[in-house]
């Protein structure tokens, strides 16, 4: 065997152990995403039955209703606005964010997706109200958090049965004012 015959196995070999290397690192990233956010998804679910925010959740699901009811006089400047509505809405917003941006899987939050609905069709009015005062989208992310169950519900659940049966499984358009997150992407998306 001659010297540049050597000298070509030794390359190749080269190629072949970085190769296996770069791999193995492509395995090794997609692992400690995987811990991440499974460390991410553990201290959500910490929060999300903590003693404060299920008295906060409880708040917001039984008792706001009432006072945001259109013969209640409750006003919602944004520096009079109850702490318990603040913690349930930023935390979902947080949970958002991170879907959002990548940081966490959709389909790790979905047990979270039908309370966060739930919460939304309450606060909705408090953060269409305050996008009406500032010019940021407050709480869009958690907006998108509830949308989630109808998008999810609509593609998985209802578009896998024959069109004449799907019908009967869709809900009723909303009235006006009702949360819709189908009627918001398809005003969204120019469909």
């Amino acid at each position: 065997m001659s010297w540049e015959a050597l000298t070509a196995v030794g390359t190749l070999g080269s190629a072949l152990v970085v190769a296996v290397a770069a791999g193995a690192a492509v395995l090794q990233i997609r692992h400690l995403r995987a811990a991440n956010q499974l460390e991410a998804i553990l201290k959500i679910y910490d929060t999300f039955n903590s003693n404060e925010m299920v008295v906060a959740r409880r708040f917001c699901l039984n008792e706001l209703p009432r006072a945001l009811a259109p013969e209640s006089s409750y006003a919602a400047p944004l520096k009079d606005i109850d702490p318990r509505v603040l913690l349930v809405g930023n935390f979902f917003n947080e949970i958002g964010a991170l879907v959002v941006d990548g940081f966490l899987d959709e389909r790790l939050v979905w047990p979270l997706v039908p309370t966060a609905g739930r919460l939304w069709l309450v606060l909705s009015r408090l953060a269409h109200e305050w996008r009406r005062q500032r010019p940021d989208p407050v709480w869009a992310d958690f907006e998108y958090i509830a949308a989630l169950e109808e998008h999810v519900t609509q593609s998985t659940h209802i578009a896998r049965f024959p069109g004449w049966f799907r019908a009967r499984l869709l809900p009723a358009k909303p009235a006006d004012g009702e949360f819709s997150a189908a009627a918001a992407h398809e005003s969204q998306s120019g469909a």
